[in-house]
């Protein structure tokens, strides 16, 4: 299990951190203007893409499992087939057909750019949303590398030749989505397993019932993602925001690393039953808990040589912005425990959308007015808030419903949590010193010790 797991969610951050990657080439070879335009083409695709399909990546984790034994599981994974390879692409085809002969501009860009893009979000969607959760919900390894891998080697291919090699710029940039997605839709409709239960009134009630609750909380991450800049430039100067975005970008390393391991492991909530968890279940909440804890510090102990080597000189603030929006991954990781036993193991999406809607709400009261009354250290500060909130509600949810949870034989306590904070805190405390110092050395061997010691201890345990 963990050598898949490990493959899925390398596969995984490939796939979605492809951009980044990418991104010292891509600088050189576009024009500020056209990266602005790929970067407003890409913020609100992804919020096309997760308002029609986002929602359903859950309901196909959760229903592909239970098909295996129920007609009903099968008629759901039915209608979300259905949505997703012809529903989609078609409505998402049609707008491209009249964005492509309106001619005009949408936020200073051609709406030509836009219909090729929107086009290759319709296809994407099916990709991303049903054909790659449902190879891991059917733990069908080979099915899935082959879809990721060939979503990764066309896009990157295309990105090098049309925007790097030929210069093509924006127009280049959308281009080489819409050939990976037209590849990638092909291949997985070759390999997926299709239902073979029939889309009936019942089963497509079910679809709406779990999905539209969600769609609050798909919005409050893009939210999280995508406004925190555009309101921060309302009240600081373009120099604080440029800081802050290096330090928000190199810290959601941690949080996209404890994602994409949470959609590699999260069928095994979806398998289980209350009162929870199963063995298997529970040796996937220790891997999260400690990776909580461990994506932190390895983003502290990374933090002085990354703002050192690889940021210039004019970027120095950014260290101990980084330092504490590290401890955001740590809440994250924690938060997605609780919401996974709601969502997946009881299917309970009602509720599901309050702890990330006010943790959005905290950080955007921080981007807002705490960036005007204390600048980005208080913003910074909110969004640890802001994670820890959602975390909290998560929990506090858990308990109203009366969910049976056993977190003991999770390997979670609140004596382990204390003891793994204090290591994560000594880790972030030895990055305020110089690299090689023997502050910087005892504070970090305090913190690796402590977290190595408690995480042994964890996996060890039989509770």
């Amino acid at each position: 299990m963990r050598s898949a797991v490990l493959v899925y969610t390398i596969l995984a951050v490939l796939q979605r951190g492809l951009t980044l990657l990418l991104l010292p080439f891509v600088t050189r070879a576009m024009s500020v203007t056209e990266y602005g335009a790929v970067a407003v083409l890409a913020t609100l695709s992804a919020l096309l893409s997760a308002l029609l399909a986002g929602a359903l990546e859950q309901a196909v984790f959760r229903w592909t499992v239970a098909s295996q034994n129920d007609s009903h599981g099968r008629s759901v994974v039915r209608v979300c087939f259905w949505w997703l390879s012809t529903c989609v692409p078609v409505i998402l085809f049609c707008t491209a057909i009249a964005l492509w002969f309106a001619d005009t501009q949408i936020l200073q860009i051609s709406t030509h750019l836009w219909a090729v893009e929107v086009a290759a979000v319709g296809l994407m969607a099916f990709v991303s949303s049903y054909a790659l959760p449902q190879a891991r919900a059917e733990e069908a390894l080979r099915r899935f590398v082959v879809i990721a891998t060939t979503s990764i080697i066309s896009l990157l291919l295309g990105k090098w030749l049309f925007v790097i090699i030929l210069g093509a710029g924006a127009a280049g940039w959308v281009l080489s989505d819409l050939i990976s997605a037209v590849l990638s839709f092909f291949v997985a409709m070759t390999l997926i397993n299709a239902s073979r239960g029939s889309v009936t009134r019942a089963a497509f009630l079910q679809v709406l019932r779990f999905a539209l609750p969600l769609v609050p909380h798909i919005i409050a991450f893009w939210a999280l993602a995508a406004l925190a800049r555009p309101l921060l430039a309302m009240s600081m100067p373009l120099e604080d925001v440029g800081i802050y975005s290096a330090a928000f970008s190199a810290a959601s390393v941690g949080t996209m690393l404890l994602a994409e391991v949470n959609r590699a492991t999260v069928v095994a909530y979806a398998r289980d039953q209350f009162p929870a968890p199963s063995l298997r279940t529970g040796k996937v909440m220790r891997i999260q808990f400690l990776l909580a804890f461990h994506s932190a510090a390895l983003i502290g102990l990374l933090s002085p040589a990354f703002t050192h080597w690889v940021l210039p000189p004019q970027y120095a603030g950014v260290l101990p912005l980084l330092l504490i929006l590290s401890l955001a991954s740590t809440f994250y990781g924690l938060y997605l425990i609780p919401i996974n036993f709601i969502v997946q193991t009881a299917g309970i999406t009602t509720w599901s959308w309050i702890g990330s809607a006010a943790g959005a709400v905290v950080i955007l009261l921080a981007c807002t007015v705490g960036a005007a009354a204390g600048g980005l250290t208080v913003v910074v500060l909110g969004h640890v808030v802001g994670y820890a909130v959602m975390g909290l509600i998560a929990l506090i949810l858990i308990k109203k419903m009366r969910l049976q949870v056993d977190w003991a034989r999770g390997g979670i306590s609140l004596l382990r949590f204390a003891i793994l904070s204090t290591g994560v805190t000594s880790i972030l405390c030895a990055g305020l010193f110089t690299v090689g110092t023997i502050a910087y050395l005892g504070f970090s061997l305090l913190g690796v010790v402590t977290l190595f010691g408690v995480s042994l201890r964890v996996l060890r345990s039989s509770r």
